[in-house]
């Protein structure tokens, strides 16, 4: 994918900002979108993969907060 941006310069000459078209944005938005999607997959493989035991979620902020509580 080609990208259409224009760099933004302050008065020295220093980069300061990025305008994109808004097509190119989206763009850029949704190749970010797929990229998490897929880091979910690879995260979720990973888990399911390891020995660790799986916990329901509820049960595990009953026991984060009954350790908070102990403190």
């Amino acid at each position: 994918m080609t990208f259409h941006e224009q760099i933004l310069k302050d008065k020295n000459g220093n980069s300061i900002g990025v305008f994109l078209p808004m097509a190119d944005y989206e763009a850029l938005l949704k190749i970010i979108r797929d990229f998490e999607d897929l880091q979910d997959v690879k995260d979720f493989d990973a888990v399911k993969a390891s020995d660790e035991e799986i916990i329901p979620v509820e049960q595990a902020f009953k026991e984060i907060e009954a350790q908070r509580n102990d403190l």
